[in-house]
Formats: C-alpha cells, sequence, structure tokens
C-alpha cells in the first residue's frame, strides 16, 4: 500500500494513438520493434496485443486518478509507451 505523498512511477506499453487507428498504429509498431531489436520477432509483439491486455493512455489515466493518483508527468515517447510520475493523493 502506498502511503498519502507517495510517489508512483509508472513506464509500460499504452497506446495514445487514437483507436481508430489502430491496427495501422499497431502493424507499424510491430514492424518497427521487430526490426530494431535482435531478441524479438514479430511473433512476440503479435502475441503481446492478443494476450497482454495493453491499454490506452486515456483509460490508464483514468484509473490513476480514480485510485487517488495525481499525475504530475506523463510522457508519451512513442505512440505505443507511456510514462507517469505520480503522487498519492489521499
Amino acid at each position: 500500500m502506498l502511503k498519502p505523498k507517495g510517489i508512483f512511477y509508472l513506464r509500460d506499453t499504452i497506446f495514445s494513438f487514437p483507436p481508430a487507428e489502430y491496427e495501422a498504429s499497431i502493424n507499424e509498431w510491430i514492424q518497427r520493434v521487430a526490426t530494431e531489436g535482435e531478441w524479438w520477432i514479430a511473433k512476440d509483439f503479435e502475441m503481446h496485443v492478443r494476450e497482454e491486455h495493453s491499454t490506452y493512455a486515456w483509460i490508464i489515466e483514468e484509473m490513476l486518478t480514480k485510485a487517488g493518483f495525481e499525475i504530475v508527468e506523463a510522457s508519451y515517447n512513442t505512440p505505443t509507451y507511456a510514462e507517469y510520475l505520480c503522487f498519492k493523493s489521499s
């Protein structure tokens, strides 16, 4: 349990692209990351999309707020990754 005024940091696969662009954005992401790294292949990222249940920024931000966090900083490094710095407000 995080104490009031505690710091919470989240960095994860979080989609910040518009939902209508889902298919094109996901396919672009898979092709980009599968060719950049030596360890991951397209099937690994396809599995992630099917099984890991990553969500949109607007959903995670609402969840954080409803859980009593104040989002101090949000960074969207790419349309598929985000970082949040939060304080527990109560």
